[in-house]
């Protein structure tokens, strides 16, 4: 879990860096870009076949807005990086809760071990003394 909860870590400020880098970027673009275009050929050509004066249409333009596909990629880029972030920082907190968790149980066997240990020694002294009792006891009856 040590292992994970670094890696997230790392990656999560990673990706933190790098959603901070994009929306800066995204500030420097117009999220719509403008084209002026030359009057189509469907517009001189209703003009012909209504038999209207073509002279109105000179130097006249066509002015339209459009999504700015570099604006589009970057916003697509900050959603995926948000979602991301979202998804790594509650991974991460759920990952320290599990360690801490571990770690709890952790200290509990060592202190279970500990009281064990205890327990054998008087167990080893206890068998040690009786069996000293015995040999000194059995010696005297032969």
């Amino acid at each position: 879990i040590q292992t994970s909860v670094i890696g997230n870590e790392r990656t999560l400020e990673t990706k933190r860096l790098r959603l901070s880098a994009l929306k800066d970027e995204i500030k420097k673009h117009k999220q719509y870009r403008s084209q002026v275009k030359a009057v189509g050929d469907d517009v001189l050509w209703d003009k012909i076949m209504g038999g209207k004066d073509l002279s109105a249409l000179k130097g006249q333009k066509i002015y339209s807005e459009e999504f700015n596909p570099v604006y589009r990629k970057l916003e697509s880029e900050i959603a995926e990086l948000s979602v991301d972030t979202a998804f790594l920082s509650k991974e991460l907190v759920y990952l320290k809760a599990q360690q801490e968790k571990l770690y709890k149980d952790v200290e509990t066997l060592a202190s279970k071990v500990a009281d064990l240990k205890m327990m054998q020694n008087e167990s080893s002294r206890a068998y040690t003394i009786a069996k000293t009792r015995y040999d000194s006891l059995f010696s005297r009856i032969t």
